[in-house]
């Protein structure tokens, strides 16, 4: 690729500078700029296609790493770049999997509650009763998130997020 590159631009140099000594006065400036245009355009390729293969190396490992990350997977290299995209993909899997809403809950039946905290991937881990008010901790593995529920009169009175080492 480099090489044809270097003969298009030669050949384009070529024909620019004949059209400048078949007609000295008319077409010197237009060749000479044609030949300039031609070298320029040339070396613009040939430097971009070298550093475009220098990211392809690059972007492979930074992509290994974000992926590696967003997966849950353990780093696999030491590589300055693989280890960037993993530190971007361990900070986009933590933004995406934390914020599970539960906004909606507070104030449902308890049986309709414990169904869509079901649906939104969390599972009862521990359940108590106070004098008028039961209790119950909910885990989500995934979004690494603990729920404590506050049900009173068949309602869910409260719902907190708390620590997830209320949960363990």
């Amino acid at each position: 690729m480099k090489t044809r590159s270097l003969i298009i631009a030669a050949v384009a140099t070529a024909f620019a500078l004949s059209a400048c000594s078949s007609n000295p006065s008319a077409n010197r400036n237009i060749a000479l700029g044609t030949a300039a245009v031609a070298a320029v355009g040339a070396g613009a390729y040939l430097l971009s296609h070298r550093d475009h293969k220098n990211n392809d190396g690059q972007d492979d490992a930074y992509r290994r790493g974000y992926d590696d990350a967003r997966k849950g997977n353990g780093v696999h290299s030491n590589e300055q770049t693989y280890m960037d995209g993993y530190r971007e993909g361990k900070q986009a899997r933590h933004e995406s999997d934390r914020a599970v809403d539960v906004s909606d809950i507070e104030g449902m039946r308890a049986s309709y509650g414990e169904q869509e905290l079901r649906a939104r991937g969390f599972h009862d881990v521990a359940g108590g009763k106070g004098w008028n008010t039961g209790y119950s901790t909910w885990w989500n593995g995934r979004a690494n998130e603990c729920l404590r529920v506050a049900t009173e009169d068949g309602r869910y009175s409260h719902v907190n997020v708390v620590s997830p080492s209320a949960c363990r």
